[in-house]
């Protein structure tokens, strides 16, 4: 929005104060999250299981904080042009890094959810390092991190209530989307009669998803942000370039899932030399297509919401979608017999439910940009980078 209202001086003071006071918000939840071990020790769950997502959570703390530092760089450098830079990143990161780390640290290593936690660590890293050289190669060090000496205060408390509007609501969808993650980890583990094998089959699938997550961010942002440069500029081909972009995104996801299927048998057999995790990774492998095409939908759908202030709307979207409608549903088909006994068929109601909380998502996204007043939202970005 501020380089839309040719405003890029605001840049560096944005990055910083946006950074900073993120973490602030996070502070408590990183509190409640290196104690995740013992909480759900304290509510029944197994203490191996427990000592596991102990161990898993507060090593994402840490990923949590570079991906805050990450979503920040990217922001700042695809909104300066540099677009291209995002979907490299993600190629390298997503489909090089974080499966290269899920191989080596829980195929080769046999780390289990040690690895991968530090698997999703060290793409995020990657993904900082690479973000570092684009600034350092284009020149944009100044750009993004030295103010202007006569430039605005870090913190005011006109920026920080801005920020707290804005940015609220979004940390709380994240932390909704991205807990499904933990959910998921769960049910898998308390499936009546589930294997080793199996559960290990479901954690190579949420490697697999959160692979997919990261590969798609580029896409999403650089939507997202050709959307709002133009939006700054009060651009009327706005609209248009939304739905050019979430059409070229779709059509990529759909070449990469006709890949992804023609191949899934030896990328079964690549991840693991087990037979049967093999065979119970083939019984799910394939939900990951449909996964990765619903998830785009629902994020493009959806990226505009909170630079035009209607951030609690996905907030709410998100937790009616996944706590209250695909959870129950879930919960009832995996861990109970009242639906079916097969192990196969719960562990693919478990990695394959929350596709439909996506499908939901973006229904109600796509529905709500088909309706929009366009030159109202370009008024909102254009006065909040100028004012």
């Amino acid at each position: 929005g501020c380089l839309g209202a040719r405003r890029p001086d605001r840049i560096p003071r944005y990055l910083q104060r946006s950074v900073l006071v993120t973490v602030l918000a996070m502070t408590p939840f990183y509190v409640l999250q290196f104690w995740a071990g013992r909480i759900l020790a304290a509510l029944g769950v197994q203490a191996v299981h427990a000592n596991d997502v102990d161990v898993y959570s507060r090593i994402m703390i840490v990923t949590s904080l570079l991906s805050i530092v990450d979503g920040h760089l990217e922001s700042a450098v695809v909104n300066l042009g540099f677009a291209k830079s995002s979907s490299l990143n993600s190629l390298i990161s997503g489909l090089g890094a974080h499966v290269a780390c899920a191989y080596i640290f829980i195929y080769r290593w046999d780390w289990g959810m040690y690895g991968a936690a530090l698997a999703q660590a060290t793409v995020r890293a990657c993904r900082i390092v690479i973000w570092l050289v684009v600034a350092v190669v284009a020149g944009l060090l100044r750009t993004l991190f030295i103010p202007p000496a006569d430039g605005e205060r870090l913190f005011s408390r006109k920026e920080c209530r801005e920020f707290v509007a804005i940015a609220g609501p979004k940390i709380l969808s994240i932390y909704c989307g991205w807990f499904i993650f933990e959910l998921q980890a769960l049910f898998l583990a308390n499936i009546h009669g589930v294997t080793r094998e199996a559960l290990a089959a479901g954690a190579i699938w949420i490697q697999f998803e959160s692979a997919v997550a990261a590969s798609q961010t580029g896409w999403v942002q650089t939507t997202s942000m050709r959307s709002l440069k133009l939006l700054g500029k009060r651009d009327e081909r706005a609209r248009k370039a939304f739905w050019i972009f979430t059409a070229l995104a779709t059509a990529v996801v759909v070449c990469l899932s006709a890949f992804f299927l023609v191949f899934q048998g030896g990328l079964c057999s690549f991840v693991s030399n087990d037979a049967m995790v093999r065979h119970w990774l083939r019984q799910i492998v394939w939900i990951l297509a449909v996964h990765a095409q619903t998830r785009m939908w629902a994020m493009l759908a959806q990226s505009l919401f909170v630079p035009l202030r209607r951030g609690m709307i996905i907030t709410a979207i998100t937790f009616v979608s996944f706590y209250l409608v695909v959870t129950p549903l879930v919960v009832v088909v995996a861990l109970t017999d009242r639906v079916t006994a097969s192990v196969g068929v719960k562990m693919a109601a478990v990695v394959g439910g929350y596709s439909v909380g996506n499908l939901l998502q973006a229904a109600f996204g796509f529905l709500y940009m088909c309706r929009m007043d366009w030159s109202a939202a370009a008024a909102v970005i254009s006065n909040r980078a100028n004012s």
